[in-house]
């Protein structure tokens, strides 16, 4: 629905408009990074590999916490951060 809906606007406005998951990601990518830099309730949650490159997932056992915002978070930050 939010496809299509991105389709009539490029139509009315005569431009291409981004992927909504690209906007997504990077929307979710920079809030990480907001985190990162100013010490949040969240902040204990975002921790750092040994390698200190990628993000440690945390160990989640209940689905409602497995698909908040802190573990898709954390997925996304890693997907795009290049080896």
């Amino acid at each position: 629905m939010l496809q299509q809906s991105r389709k009539v606007a490029q139509r009315v406005i005569g431009v291409s408009l981004p992927l909504l998951e690209c906007l997504y990601h990077e929307k979710i990518c920079n809030k990480v990074k907001q985190i990162m830099q100013d010490p949040t309730p969240l902040f204990e949650h975002y921790t750092y590999n040994h390698s200190g490159v990628r993000l440690c997932p945390p160990c989640t056992c209940r689905a409602r916490y497995r698909y908040s915002l802190v573990p898709n978070s954390i997925r996304i930050f890693n997907s795009q951060v290049r080896r």
